[in-house]
C-alpha cells in the first residue's frame, strides 16, 4: 500500500511527501534505478511507468529505453473541440529496453 500508514515499519521518510506529489499526472514516468528494468506493462492512471535500468554497470554496458510516440490520427485532432483533445499517449507509445 502506498503511501504507507504513518505507523508502518517501512524505512520511508514521509515528512516531505507533499513536496513530491505531482499536480498533473505524467504521460510517461521515466525512473531509472538499479531494480529490475520494466516498461509498458505498468500503466497507472493512463501513465506509462518505465525503469530502463542502469546505463552502465561498472565497466560493462547497461540498458536504456528507446521511446517512440506515434502521431495522433488527424481525424481525432479535427474532431476535438475547444482546443482540447484526448491524446491517448499510452496507446500510441512503443518502448523498448535495449542493452548497450
Amino acid at each position: 500500500m502506498f503511501p504507507p500508514p504513518p505507523s508502518s515499519e517501512a524505512p520511508i521518510d514521509l515528512r516531505y511527501m507533499k513536496q513530491f506529489q505531482f499536480e498533473q499526472t505524467p504521460d510517461i514516468l521515466l525512473l531509472p534505478s538499479i531494480l529490475n528494468r520494466f516498461c509498458g506493462v505498468r500503466r497507472v492512471k493512463d501513465s506509462i511507468c518505465v525503469n530502463p535500468g542502469q546505463l552502465c554497470k561498472g565497466e560493462s554496458g547497461g540498458t536504456f529505453a528507446a521511446i517512440c510516440i506515434l502521431p495522433l490520427a488527424n481525424d481525432k485532432i479535427e474532431s476535438a473541440s475547444d482546443d482540447k483533445c484526448a491524446h491517448f499517449v499510452p496507446d500510441r507509445t512503443i518502448i523498448e529496453i535495449k542493452r548497450i
